[in-house]
């Protein structure tokens, strides 16, 4: 994991998407392990399919910013 990705993960905390984020106690349990925030989405069900229906929406953007930060991994 990059290192500004970790910073990121620990200043920030982890997003729990999907079922899993409706288990009962769960993102607590889990903060408490990592040390770490752990915060439910606010749509947890829904959350991966409306952020990748807004990369599509966005996907220009969201090419050259990808594109951008290949060329700095050079």
């Amino acid at each position: 994991m990059p290192p500004e990705l970790a910073k990121d993960v620990v200043d920030r905390g982890v997003i729990l998407t999907g079922g899993v984020a409706l288990m009962r106690g769960f993102a607590e349990r889990l903060s408490r392990a990592i040390n770490t925030p752990v915060i439910v989405a606010e749509e947890p069900l829904n959350s991966v399919a409306l952020g990748v229906g807004k990369i599509l929406e966005n996907i220009g953007t969201v090419r050259k910013g990808l594109m951008s930060v290949e060329r700095g991994s050079r």
